[in-house]
């Protein structure tokens, strides 16, 4: 089994990567080098023809409509002609020109170098750490941050037969303290592990005596209360994350609706099992219907700039005197505080500053971002991670909190195994030339009808796997072949799919495992999406349900608030809305 594409020598990485999407464009400038720009933000395309001074007349002809990247051939265009003007000034210079914009805009970092960025130290986003074999490092830092329970890294990681306090274990049995080891040749950590497979000894909690556990009787989160005032992706689809653990989740969309309503897929996506209330938040009258929701709410999911809730109202320390139960939870872009709290973000930005676009372009070739969006994914679920241990906390001692979870911290967990030295950054690996191998330990394989990704995660792997290459020779077997005897070799691989379709979601093994469902949209009709991701013994979880249209449920919402009789009047006058109102 050989790769289709082999390493070039000496290649020239070429002065812009032009991915599929020109709104995520890579671009190089006039000092080599390289600018992640997001032309995907609300009016970001429009304001980028002012900073770069292009003409939009050039780009766009006439009944091209508004945006120049929709037709491929404009969007083309568009690309080319950034490219030119970009090389005009050097990378920090048009980072400053798009943020005094607001337009996302980000450097392409080298992996570990945003541990030194000065927004990542305002918000406390990396530890210092003294490593019993490496000396000090630095390292991120837990990436949710909870006001009442905040995290605390306790110390370097274990190896296998170490005791829980390494430090004081080495200064009491003769073995080379962290400053000794720091100024000797340091020892290989993979010679430290030992053989065989002895668990660590770090002991599991067991369960205290008399716990007793109730047969669960529904889902997981039935009966907890959640609202969500996400405009973006990250903030509703943690909210979508505990709705389909059953939790009642009330989207609260203004009355022009979400904007994300001129995307029908990415929003069925996100409000999945949602109800959904229209209501005017700029609106005086507005308050009592806020005041009453919150009374009944365990949780507020935002993602409002910094300020936003507040000005609405809806801040922490507006709502937790009336409900101190409340979890009140921010998902932001760069963290609520430091110097860039107010400056645009958004996932392929947060990639590139956390050195993934350039760990994904490969060796000598211009840095690239990972296709789709796997920053907001991941940020959903540490935020939706982090609102079910605030609710731990309140259930332990009845307060709730206030917790964040930044895309930026998201972006710094995705490359959590980079720490950072005296000597500088860790390597943690990146593609080759031809972007198909990873080091040793993991590449694409092409077979006779297809690619495979194949995975060695240690040496005893890649023996064997060095081994069913030879034993095949220069014989070629197809993917199914080559797939049955990678698996009787214990060696992890699956097929590479060439495109995101519904074969996947329509897969025999996903359908088995209930890990693809169809919902009904209503401008969609019926489609599958992915979707029950989680399995609990002795819990019924709730059936998928499309993305409610805006305002869907207002009325009922409404009645379960105790202002039946002020409905009428409150759709009168527009402070909420419902399916047929005027927009």
């Amino acid at each position: 089994m050989t790769t289709l594409v082999q390493p070039v020598e000496g290649a020239v990485a070429p002065p812009s990567a032009s991915g599929g999407d020109p709104r995520r464009d890579v671009h190089r400038c006039g000092d080599g080098e390289y600018l992640q720009i997001d032309l995907g933000a609300p009016g970001a395309r429009d304001r980028t023809f002012d900073v770069v001074g292009l003409a939009r007349e050039e780009l766009a002809p006439a009944g091209a409509g508004r945006d120049p990247g929709g037709a491929p051939d404009d969007g083309e265009r568009l690309r080319e002609a950034l490219a030119d003007v970009l090389r005009t000034r050097s990378r920090d210079e048009w980072v400053d020109r798009f943020g005094a914009a607001d337009i996302p805009a980000a450097p392409c970092s080298a992996p570990g170098e945003v541990l030194d960025h000065p927004q990542v130290r305002a918000l406390g986003m990396t530890t210092e750490l003294r490593d019993p074999f490496l000396g000090a490092i630095q390292t991120a830092s837990p990436p949710i941050r909870l006001d009442g329970s905040p995290a605390r890294v306790r110390g370097p990681a274990l190896l296998r037969g170490m005791p829980r306090n390494p430090e004081a274990a080495l200064r009491h049995t003769g073995w080379l303290t962290a400053e000794e080891v720091a100024a000797s040749e340091r020892p290989q950590l993979g010679a430290m592990h030992g053989a065989g497979d002895a668990a660590p000894c770090v002991p599991s909690r067991a369960p205290a005596s008399g716990d007793a556990t109730e047969e669960p009787t529904g889902a997981p989160l039935d009966g907890l209360r959640v609202l969500d005032l996400g405009t973006s992706t990250s903030g509703p689809y943690a909210a979508m994350l505990l709705a389909e653990l059953g939790a009642d989740v009330i989207e609260i969309e203004t009355s022009d609706g979400d904007a994300r309503r001129t995307e029908a897929l990415p929003l069925s996506a996100l409000h999945r099992r949602k109800r959904g209330l229209g209501l005017d938040l700029e609106r005086e009258a507005a308050a009592d219907v806020v005041r009453r929701l919150v009374g009944t709410a365990d949780v507020l999911v935002h993602d409002l700039g910094p300020g936003g809730a507040e000005r609405l109202g809806l801040g922490w320390d507006q709502l937790s005197p009336e409900r101190p139960g409340l979890i009140h939870f921010h998902v932001t872009g760069y963290g609520a505080v430091g110097p860039m709290a107010s400056v645009p973000g958004g996932d392929p930005i947060h990639q590139a500053l956390c050195g993934m676009t350039v760990a994904h372009g490969g060796e000598g070739r211009s840095p690239e971002p990972v296709a789709g969006a796997p920053l907001d994914g991941l940020n959903a679920l540490l935020t939706a991670a982090g609102v079910l241990m605030a609710l731990r906390h309140r259930d332990r001692t009845g307060e709730g909190q206030h917790g964040e979870c930044a895309q930026l911290a998201a972006g710094l967990f995705a490359s959590s195994e980079i720490y950072r030295t005296p000597a500088g950054p860790t390597d943690a690996g990146r593609l080759d030339t031809a972007r198909l191998r990873l080091g040793d330990g993991a590449s694409i394989e092409r077979a006779a009808d297809g690619w495979l990704y194949v995975c060695r995660p240690d040496d005893a792997t890649r023996e064997r796997f060095a081994s069913l290459v030879d034993e095949v020779g220069g014989g070629e077997l197809s993917s199914a072949g080559w797939l049955a005897r990678l698996r009787e070799a214990d060696i992890p691989a699956a097929p590479v799919r060439t495109t995101f379709d519904g074969t996947l979601l329509s897969d025999s093994l996903l359908a088995t495992y209930g890990r693809s469902v169809e919902v009904w949209d209503p401008g969609l009709g019926r489609v599958r999406q992915p979707g029950g991701f989680l399995r609990f013994s002795g819990a019924d979880l709730p059936d998928a349900r499309g993305a409610p249209a805006p305002g869907e449920h207002t009325r009922e919402i409404l009645q379960e608030l105790g202002l039946t009789e002020a409905t009428a009047k409150l759709l009168g006058v527009r402070v909420v809305v419902e399916p047929g109102g005027e927009t």
